[in-house]
């Protein structure tokens, strides 16, 4: 296994409830039962803070860890930067083909969290 994901995994640094969150984005893996929520709050199109709850393989909980660590701070602009190279990139490695569903399940929040954001704001977010 991924050093890095066993480690996140162990120690997560983002893991709980925003209870003032601006956006909720709950995601699911129906054929493995993997679920994630994320909790972001936003202010002048910068996510200053993000949590996240994760029920099910090691991986996908771990990756919501560390994407919660690399969104912080960040501008929303910069979420559709994030893609399945993105991930392998900071991973450092593929994941096995068995654990290619918790990158899946990562960047169905992502995109969630952009189009309510687009909507909401009445925003057309650009790269």
């Amino acid at each position: 296994m991924i050093e890095k994901i066993l480690h996140h995994y162990k120690n997560p640094r983002n893991r709980g409830i925003l209870k003032d969150a601006d956006y909720i984005i709950k995601e699911t893996i129906p054929s493995c039962g993997d679920l994630v929520i994320f909790y972001f709050k936003l202010k002048d199109d910068m996510i200053f803070d993000v949590k996240f709850e994760g029920y099910g393989c090691i991986t996908s909980i771990a990756l919501a860890d560390i994407i919660s660590e690399i969104i912080k701070n960040k501008r929303i602009d910069y979420l559709k930067k994030i893609d399945e190279n993105f991930i392998v990139e900071i991973l450092g490695e593929k994941l096995p083909k068995e654990k290619e569903h918790s990158i899946v399940l990562i960047l169905n929040v992502i995109r969630n969290l952009v189009k309510n954001y687009e909507r909401n704001s009445g925003k057309d977010i650009k790269v």
